[in-house]
């Protein structure tokens, strides 16, 4: 059986106790080997105490846990920004930068000539040490979009440095692949794998009267609901702006999911200035915070229509599309980077940002919203759409992708 070693970028643990799309994937990808039982995993991952007790459930994972001090992260970061700023204006040395405590230990740990292969899971900055290190092949899984063209001189140098060490590559869309391929003129495998997400239970009737009773959500109220990270550049300020619009319908209410940074649930000043916002709405507002994937799965159940209208970023794939349309949601989403690739007429309208987007975003909610016809048409259409991105098939392309990197080598 071929050794796989899997590093993650050490914020959040493994299993998925604490949230993240990343981390979600990596616990469908050990998931569906315990089934199977194709590789030994050794994944190394934050220490959690919440996440380490169901690692004695895998059978062909192996868990190694790192404690990590949150100073001493902060510190460092810290500390490489200022490098950066140095670095970029006077020595430019693309491999200058102090490893975060997380993967320093993990670099002290891995005994890496053991590995067939190690999948680094978005950790890009611990690339550079893992050959020196002894390791036989590098797959790197690329899942945010900060390799694309725009960069500057010595961002690409830094990247293209990074990228020398890497044998594989893996972006979850065709729209990040294009991006990574511009950058990085190497001679290197380009590959992708769209993203998939856990599977959906149908929940009865008394499931949704739970949520509805535990979240606040009046049952018989049309929801828009928005799921992610509550962040001015996830445009949740325009999603309420949109809302608020919408003041002379009746039955509907709007629903926001998530905290500010995942499992985080304080209030910042951004948070504030959307309930701000949300008291100027005649239909109901109601914020859930941050709210783990599983339940999440059953929230979405109770959602008529989601609005995802990321504004100021470009998002490297659609995850929480994807989330919604397996839920048999239609999605009202933007054109920011790969989120169209997981959707289609059917089943979801996608908006072009720039001007007057706020009135076409409340004018697409408010038809969607009123057709009753068309909403089921795309409900029906959402759940076509996503069988294509199912558990199954993510399983099977990641493990033909290892096991022809690492032919040869058991």
């Amino acid at each position: 059986m071929k050794k796989i070693a899997i590093i993650t970028g050490g914020s959040l643990p493994i299993p998925a106790t604490k949230g993240g799309g990343v981390e979600g994937l990596i616990e469908i990808l050990i998931n569906e080997n315990e089934v199977n039982g194709d590789f030994e995993f050794t994944v190394f991952t934050i220490a959690d105490k919440d996440a380490i007790s169901k690692q004695y459930d895998y059978k062909h994972t192996k868990f190694v846990n790192i404690s990590e001090s949150r100073i001493v992260r902060n510190i460092v970061v810290k500390i490489n920004n200022y490098l950066y700023s140095i670095n970029r204006r006077t020595v430019k040395k693309p491999w200058l930068m102090l490893q975060l405590p997380f993967s320093h230990k993990v670099l002290k740990i891995g005994s890496w000539s053991d590995f067939d292969a190690v999948l680094v899971e978005a950790n890009f900055n611990i690339v550079q040490c893992l050959k020196k290190n002894g390791v036989k092949k590098i797959l790197y899984h690329a899942h945010y979009n900060d390799v694309h063209p725009g960069l500057t001189q010595f961002d690409m140098l830094r990247y293209n440095y990074g990228y020398s060490f890497i044998d594989v590559n893996i972006s979850v869309s065709k729209y990040l692949q294009r991006n990574i391929r511009e950058v990085i003129k190497r001679d290197l495998e380009y590959l992708v794998i769209e993203n998939c997400t856990f599977p959906y239970k149908k929940i009865d009737d008394v499931e949704k009267f739970r949520m509805y009773e535990h979240y606040g959500i009046p049952r018989d109220k049309l929801v828009y609901m928005y799921s992610g990270r509550v962040a001015p550049e996830k445009g949740v300020t325009q999603f309420l702006s949109a809302f608020k619009n919408l003041n002379g319908m009746k039955e509907i209410c709007a629903v926001i999911v998530g905290g500010i940074f995942y499992s985080d649930n304080t209030e910042n000043e951004y948070l504030k200035s959307l309930k701000e916002i949300a008291k100027q709405c005649t239909n109901p507002v109601i914020f859930t915070g941050y709210v783990e994937h599983k339940e999440m799965l059953k929230l979405w159940q109770v959602a008529n229509i989601a609005v995802l209208p990321t504004y100021d970023v470009e998002e490297a794939a659609g995850l929480v599309v994807l989330e919604a349309l397996m839920a048999g949601i239609p999605v009202i989403h933007t054109d920011s980077g790969g989120m169209g690739e997981y959707s289609n007429q059917e089943c979801a309208v996608m908006i072009p940002r720039g001007k007057d987007f706020i009135r076409r975003l409340s004018d697409e909610m408010e038809h969607l919203g009123t057709d009753l016809e068309l909403l089921e048409n795309m409900r029906k259409g959402a759940r076509r759409c996503s069988q294509q991105w199912s558990i199954r098939n993510y399983y099977c392309k990641l493990r033909d992708i290892l096991n022809q990197e690492t032919e040869g080598m058991i």
